[in-house]
């Protein structure tokens, strides 16, 4: 069965944790920043339709004005007679949005319009000289006193003509991108600065998109900023006109909150990969296996000791390392819920070192006190296996003060399996060239037979608590129990008897000449420090000369 394991453990630990949180953040992050580029890449898009749209209308209405000024240019009447006032009217009326057509002459001073003649020639400083295509800054003509965009044109005489167009045509002309961007520039190489903008735009993007306008390159995308993007397009027909378009790019906030379904989904998503996973994973760390892990890892693991005594005289000679794991500073968990898995696993052969490496430390405390005892180190093939002699020798390297009768070796009689009958030959026989005195632990629960005992070098045996519980009775367990002492005599093994827990027992063992014991009646398992304090106890209250145990 499964380990209780609380939910705080589960949340806290390190890959639930981190799985969890990639689980929730990834998904929903790459969701959000693939439609923040799908979004910018869309507006970059419209933002180039619109400005080529505007482009392509500003060619077109530039190519007819320019036919008209050059038509225009061709009347050589003088002054602003009738005729030229007639003329100017007839090209005004057949193109829409231009409201009039002006004539300014080589001092720059406005001389004829074809709303009639201009009596004071008023100058017109705002024009520059030259010849080709320009545009006006001016939103409002001099002279004439209305709003629109002025576009004239020099002959070789240095006579300009001009024509008005209305701020009606211009508003027209950008009501299809005035809600949707920032701002609309017409920049014009003859001119040093925009000729034309429309919007709110900042000094300092302004500043940048100006320098954008030097450039030839026939299609411009840039960020001016984090919260400003250029899209600049020019004309074919005139390289030196150029339409841009600054607008302020989606920022993730307003993407999400513009497909929030889709947001919503994913995120409800992540979340249900989240509870699985972490329900997955707390399965996974309530397999004692891996709780087992964890718990080597962290040191949990450690050796209590119960005493083994003389029968006769109640001297205690020695201890039996008992693994218990105490988890989380708390709970104690005996063998008997972890050491099979940790046989399945593999883990024993850790978990076992830990046990010789702790009734090691405990040895070099005991043996000035004690010369002669012991400790019996439960340990099986499968923990030691070629790696015994290497482990024995390891210990001696650490505690050179102890010697191999000191570290006792139990064998489990249910870990001596048939099918592993060389690896168990193996192992021992390092073992016993080291000195080690080996026996058998729970004698009669496993399937050995006497097979191991004729040629495997046991020492001694332990009688099971069970066949111990059934002393007094009329029982199988007590007449087996009889049985294997009679056997063990006969042997010359040493007999120790495990789960003693009334005087009678102890009395009746003695009676048939067993000579040691454990059990509850002389102490129960205890910590190394527990046990050393309580050792000593006992060596005081002993009055008679301690006897070496064969």
């Amino acid at each position: 069965m499964p380990l209780h394991l609380r939910w705080k453990d589960s949340l806290t630990d390190h890959w639930t944790w981190w799985v969890s949180l990639i689980l929730m953040v990834v998904p929903v992050t790459l969701l959000c920043l693939l439609m923040l580029s799908t979004v910018r890449s869309h507006q970059a898009d419209e933002a180039r339709d619109k400005a080529l749209s505007v482009l392509a209308d500003l060619d077109i209405l530039l190519d007819h004005v320019n036919g008209s000024l050059i038509n225009l240019q061709l009347d050589n009447s003088q002054g602003c007679s009738p005729q030229r006032r007639q003329l100017m009217q007839r090209e005004a009326y057949g193109l829409p949005g231009i409201e009039g057509f002006l004539r300014i002459d080589a001092g720059y001073r406005l001389v004829c319009t074809s709303w009639g003649a201009v009596n004071d020639a008023r100058p017109m400083d705002a024009l520059q000289p030259g010849l080709g295509l320009h545009l006006s800054l001016e939103r409002r003509i001099p002279v004439v006193e209305r709003p629109g965009l002025l576009i004239y044109r020099w002959d070789a005489r240095g006579v300009a003509t001009a024509a008005v167009l209305s701020s009606a045509a211009l508003r027209q002309l950008f009501d299809r991108i005035r809600y949707a961007d920032e701002a609309v520039m017409i920049g014009h190489r003859d001119q040093t600065r925009p000729l034309l903008v429309e919007g709110a735009l900042s000094s300092l993007n302004r500043q940048a998109a100006e320098a954008v306008l030097e450039r030839n390159d026939p299609l411009v995308e840039t960020a001016l900023s984090p919260r400003s993007r250029l899209v600049q397009v020019r004309s074919s027909q005139d390289a030196k006109l150029s339409v841009s378009l600054i607008y302020p790019p989606a920022t993730l906030w307003s993407v999400i909150k513009l497909e929030r379904w889709a947001v919503f989904s994913i995120l409800l998503l992540s979340c249900a990969l989240t509870v699985a996973w972490v329900l997955l994973r707390r399965h996974r760390l309530e397999q004692v296996s891996h709780q087992i892990r964890l718990g080597l890892a962290r040191q949990e693991f450690e050796a209590w000791f119960q005493p083994i005594v003389e029968l006769k005289t109640g001297r205690w000679l020695g201890a039996e390392a008992l693994a218990r794991w105490r988890r989380d500073g708390q709970s104690v968990l005996s063998p008997v819920e972890f050491i099979a898995e940790a046989e399945a696993s593999g883990q024993i052969r850790e978990l076992t070192a830990i046990m010789a490496w702790q009734s090691c430390e405990l040895l070099n405390r005991l043996v000035p006190q004690q010369g002669d005892c012991y400790i019996s180190l439960n340990a099986s093939p499968h923990a030691l296996g070629d790696h015994s002699l290497d482990f024995a020798d390891r210990l001696r390297r650490f505690f050179p003060a102890l010697s191999a009768t000191h570290l006792r070796v139990e064998m489990t009689e249910s870990a001596l399996d048939p099918s592993r009958r060389t690896q168990v030959r193996d192992a021992l026989a390092r073992l016993d060239a080291l000195g080690c005195v080996i026996g058998i632990d729970d004698f009669g629960t496993g399937q050995a037979g006497l097979d191991y005992l004729s040629d495997l070098p046991f020492s001694f045996l332990k009688l099971d608590r069970r066949y111990v519980q059934a002393i007094g009775t009329d029982s199988i367990d007590f007449r087996l129990l009889q049985s294997i002492i009679a056997l063990a005599q006969s042997l010359q093994l040493t007999m120790v008897a495990e789960g003693v827990e009334t005087s009678q027992q102890a009395d009746w063992l003695i009676a048939q000449g067993v000579s040691y014991a454990q059990g509850w009646l002389y102490g129960k398992p205890m910590p190394a420090d527990a046990y050393y304090s309580a050792f000593l106890e006992n060596q005081r209250a002993q009055t008679q000369r301690p006897r070496r145990v064969v």
